[in-house]
């Protein structure tokens, strides 16, 4: 049987943390379970050291200073590779998202059968049902984040990246962006010198991984036919209060992505960076 080893990164949420590490711990699947906490400011990382510290698959780690998502869940795979070497799949997990162990078995099989395969993930089921809005999409634009940072046609520009129903016809389907919430990666991509990018804090990380992968000459795939659900926002939620703090850290993230891996003219950068701004004003200003 394949097995995998987990990342579940918590910063203080111990409840959604405990949870998620519940519903996984005992999946035949599951080989090893790394938990980082990541600095946490309240007793959540005590609280979870004290439950599970005697379960013999979960490692308890705390990162030095919290860096962000970014660094954190590279702290994680760092301590897999080193600890676990024969560890092929690492599964890079929110706390707030669940999966059901035949999914995950299924996933694990399709990364076993199909070597050119760097990342592998789900259909992200949101708590309304819906599976196609967020499991994917393309790779942002320059044009599309312009736009998209312009109120008025924000609206008409939102389904762009989307791919259609009809292209998840097959069990697998290759894409050029998945969520970073939940997805498997195979080890074999960190000899290609793939990681997060930790000048990523939060957002946009997903963009960057998934894109060096490919570069990389693997494959990002969606697996149709495999689920798990996220309850989007449940522990970013508690941090980062209202949506113009969520848009700020957003808008921090892309400015970063298109220093570090887009070339612009001074003009085209500029104007992008001001309607960044200008989005975070009006909202912090009028609301969402």
């Amino acid at each position: 049987m394949n097995k995998c080893s987990f990342v579940i990164l918590n910063f203080n949420d111990f409840e959604t943390t405990q949870k998620c590490i519940n519903s996984i711990k005992n999946y035949s699947a599951v080989a090893h379970i790394a938990l980082v906490d990541n600095c946490s400011t309240d007793d959540s990382f005590e609280r979870l050291r004290t439950i599970f510290s005697s379960e013999p698959k979960i490692d308890i780690l705390q990162t030095g200073q919290n860096k962000g998502y970014s660094s954190g869940n590279n702290f994680g795979i760092h301590h897999i590779v080193q600890r676990y070497p024969d560890s092929g799949f690492i599964v890079i997990a929110n706390p707030d998202t669940a999966i059901k162990e035949p999914a995950l078995q299924k996933l694990l099989a399709l990364m076993e059968a199909d070597s050119a395969i760097g990342i592998l993930s789900p259909m992200m089921i949101r708590p309304n049902g819906d599976k196609w809005s967020d499991s994917c999409w393309k790779q942002p634009t320059y044009c599309f984040d312009l736009l998209s940072a312009v109120p008025i046609v924000a609206r008409s520009v939102k389904n762009v990246l989307k791919y259609q129903k009809e292209d998840f016809i097959s069990p697998v389907f290759p894409v050029d962006v998945v969520p970073g919430s939940f997805f498997v990666f195979r080890k074999n991509i960190l000899e290609n010198n793939v990681l997060f990018d930790e000048d990523f804090f939060l957002y946009c990380e997903e963009r960057v991984i998934c894109e060096q992968t490919k570069k990389k000459g693997f494959k990002v795939c969606i697996a149709t036919d495999c689920e798990y659900e996220h309850y989007h926002d449940k522990s970013i939620g508690k941090t980062y209060k209202g949506y113009a703090a969520k848009l700020r850290l957003l808008n921090t993230s892309k400015k970063i992505y298109y220093r570090k891996y887009r070339t612009l003219g001074y003009v085209r950068q500029k104007l992008l960076f001001f309607c960044f701004d200008f989005s975070v004003l009006l909202h912090s200003l009028f609301g969402r």
